[in-house]
């Protein structure tokens, strides 16, 4: 499914009403109806309930009037809690508030002062008269506020939470949550804490990353009419990587019957070091659990005995921890291997550091670049584009700042553009590499600057050891025949599957491991591998 950004709506907007003819009245009651559509799907039937509805000065109250009216029609009494001066309401907004007063709905307009006072007696005053609360509405900023929330807004963002928290009330958020930066998924100040969200022929980028991905609850993505019948939703320079374009791109995956471990890839991971050997055992488990037909293991002599007794199913590549002979060592160890994995439990020291750059600029494979080794290579900012064969980078925004030169909180202010910006470092001399910046929401940049953002995974994952398994299982699907952008892309899609089935059977406090040994079964769902059918649960 096609991102839209900010701007990108609002061409589309205007698109629809200047070329395509369609009245800004029509997709404004189109927006209303299918907003209280998905309310009773999820919320059931409003009759004899009330529905507390905040306006914002702009088009998206307008949308909350449109919904209030229709609520109003199916036997809910509307709360109409105006946060603006109706006179200063404009274009369809206008006209819409214009049409309930005819329809003889009130409306109340909140006070600059003791807003919460006057939203708890209209509250209270409804649920003595019998009624039940159906949802708290809140149409008070759309897809353009780029501010913090002041003021009367404030105020009903914090009495919607409270409400929300205290009560049970749910909450629907037309267009966004009110609070929310959708360009980023950054929050600056109040915000609405969403239990719905409808958005409107596209989401956003915020909608699906960074704090957004809590704070919009379930995502509504609603069809108003916005596009013509080929609506382009497979063709953006962001694209939402969810079920649907998955499984158009992992066929290479399913495995005929008379297939043999020759046929499925052979990982060669270099990584581990004394105190950080779990971090390459945990790239391999993820490699095996994703389907790797063969796996070796990189490291000191010292840590092959332990490497041995872990995972027998690896086999492993002695070194001597000196680096000229591991640096030979391993260039001829990649004599029939598909692909590499660097840095895992690497070490950071000045041996490890001169190997990291050599394999990253001489090693004949496709390569996974993550921890340790990006640690090392952003010492060398120089060398990053001069690498021979493709890679992918795979940082947490700290490492991501490593190779920035900023802090990681600056990297998380601006998520896409921290991406960009590494891309255009790393594929100044060719375009070959791929970059997964990971969080909520992690993003995928492809060589010809083709952005995806990953709609798996939850707030369990932040634990040790699962960027690791994220970079056996990216390694894995290169050998599966993979491009690397699809590698990436697909990768980080299966470990948030896999981490997201385990949500919902334990709770937070899964480990890494366990998400590894989830793999198959996230696997499955996506692609029932040879005589086995698709699993429905």
């Amino acid at each position: 499914m096609k991102i839209a950004t900010v701007e990108e709506m609002r061409a589309i907007d205007l698109n629809a009403i200047e070329n395509l003819g369609i009245a800004a009245a029509l997709l404004m009651e189109n927006a209303g109806n299918a907003t209280v559509a998905l309310m009773r799907q999820h919320l059931g039937d409003c009759q004899g309930t009330f529905a507390c509805i905040f306006i914002g000065p702009g088009a998206n109250g307008g949308d909350g009037l449109v919904i209030g009216r229709r609520l109003a029609q199916m036997g809910c009494q509307p709360l109409f809690m105006m946060l603006a001066d109706p006179e200063q309401l404009t274009g369809e907004a206008a006209s819409n508030y214009v049409t309930i007063g005819k329809m003889g709905i009130p409306v109340w307009p909140m006070p600059a002062q003791r807003l919460a006072d006057a939203c708890d007696t209209l509250y209270r005053g409804n649920q003595s008269a019998g009624r039940r609360c159906y949802a708290l509405i809140d149409a008070i900023f759309g897809v353009g506020l780029n501010r913090p929330p002041q003021g009367i807004f404030a105020e009903a963002i914090a009495w919607i939470n409270r409400i929300r928290s205290d009560c049970g009330i749910p909450v629907v958020a037309v267009d966004c949550p009110s609070g929310l930066q959708l360009n980023t998924g950054r929050v600056t100040g109040p915000c609405v804490m969403a239990d719905h969200t409808a958005c409107f022929g596209f989401p956003q980028p915020g909608h699906v990353m960074a704090e957004g991905k809590e704070l919009c609850g379930k995502l509504h993505v609603l069809d108003i009419g916005l596009t013509g019948k080929n609506g382009d939703e497979d063709n953006g320079a962001i694209l939402l990587a969810d079920d649907s374009l998955i499984k158009k791109i992992v066929a290479p995956l399913h495995r005929p019957a008379n297939c043999h471990k020759g046929n499925h890839g052979h990982l060669l991971i270099v990584g581990g070091s004394p105190g950080k050997t779990g971090a390459a055992l945990l790239a391999a488990r993820g490699a095996l659990r994703a389907g790797a037909g063969l796996i070796s293991l990189a490291a000191s002599h010292t840590l092959l005995p332990n490497y041995t007794a872990a995972l027998p199913e690896a086999m492993t590549i002695p070194g001597t921890d000196t680096g000229e002979a591991d640096l030979a060592t391993i260039l001829a160890a990649c004599d029939g291997k598909s692909a590499m994995a660097l840095g895992p439990g690497f070490g950071l020291g000045a041996n490890q550091e001169e190997l990291a750059l050599r394999l990253y600029l001489e090693a004949p494979l496709p390569m996974v670049v993550d921890a340790d080794a990006i640690t090392l290579l952003a010492k060398h900012p120089d060398k990053l584009p001069e690498a021979e064969h493709p890679r992918i980078f795979t940082p947490h925004p700290g490492e991501m700042g490593r190779l920035l030169r900023c802090s990681a909180s600056e990297v998380q202010r601006d998520r896409l553009a921290a991406v960009r910006r590494a891309q255009a470092l790393l594929n100044q001399n060719r375009r070959q590499h791929v970059l997964l910046l990971k969080g909520a929401g992690t993003i995928i940049a492809s060589p010809d600057e083709q952005l995806f953002i990953n709609a798996t995974g939850n707030a369990g994952m932040a634990t040790g050891g699962m960027g690791d398994v994220l970079t056996g299982v990216i390694g894995s699907l290169i050998g599966q025949c993979l491009s690397l952008t699809k590698a990436a892309v697909v990768g980080a899609y299966l470990h948030g599957l896999a981490a997201d089935m385990l949500l919902r059977q334990t709770g937070i406090g899964y480990l890494a491991s366990e998400v590894a040994d989830s793999l198959p079964a996230a696997r499955r769902r996506l692609l029932p591998d040879y005589g086995y059918p698709v699993a429905t649960d």
